[in-house]
């Protein structure tokens, strides 16, 4: 959560704390769409095979 207010702080004109913080915070957004994604794909999977998504 401390990011998320990091960007939201950007966004309005205040520095970043650290000059890379900002490369940082987009890699963890990135990966964290990238497993969310692959744990949705998984779960799908799951209820298609068990018959529980209809």
């Amino acid at each position: 959560m401390m990011w998320f207010g990091w960007l939201l702080g950007a966004g309005q004109g205040e520095p970043l704390p650290l000059p890379w913080t900002a490369p940082l915070m987009a890699g963890f957004f990135l990966i964290q769409g990238f497993t969310t994604l692959q744990r949705d794909r998984r779960l799908q999977r799951t209820l298609a095979l068990s018959g529980g998504s209809r």
